[in-house]
């Protein structure tokens, strides 16, 4: 398994949280991230390490509804795992996302938008070109490198 580091923001200010478990090889990824609730429950782990802490109170308490969400037990706030990040609203499954990531970290010679869109199936370089944006602004944030070395994070 590689390290990855979760890179979260307050404000435009960026902090790098170091996360270990992210996998080293395809195989490890695909039997990880099988299924868009595994992705889910690694980026719960990647937000709230020790469980969950509510963003507006501090509560450690809350339950999860039906539509995926974490609601507060004192405050009602409810949150989901993709809020503040670069999935935030979209409508394409977590496990494309992550797939998406791993083809571009994974590529030595680099990937083009259109090398993205025929990897993943995706309906429009539009969307490839701006997916590819996002992981690339990200990563120059990281500075990481190499095969599934990070997964990064837009604000929090």
């Amino acid at each position: 398994m590689g390290l990855g580091y979760a890179l979260y923001s307050r404000k435009k200010g960026y902090t790098i949280c170091c996360m270990v478990g992210y996998p080293g090889t395809i195989l490890d990824f695909e039997e990880m991230f099988s299924t868009d609730e595994a992705c889910a429950a690694y980026l719960f782990r990647i937000r709230w390490p020790d469980g969950f802490v509510c963003p507006r109170c501090g509560c450690l308490e809350s339950w999860a509804t039906s539509r995926g969400l974490y609601r507060c037990k004192r405050c009602d706030v409810q949150i989901s795992v993709t809020a503040g990040t670069i999935f935030e609203g979209t409508r394409k499954p977590l496990r494309l996302w992550f797939r998406a990531m791993w083809y571009v970290t994974d590529q030595k010679q680099g990937v083009s938008a259109l090398g993205l869109r025929r990897a993943l199936g995706l309906g429009s370089y539009h969307t490839a070109w701006v997916w590819m944006f996002a992981v690339r602004r990200i990563a120059a944030c990281d500075g990481s490198s190499g095969a599934g070395s990070s997964l990064w994070h837009r604000g929090s």
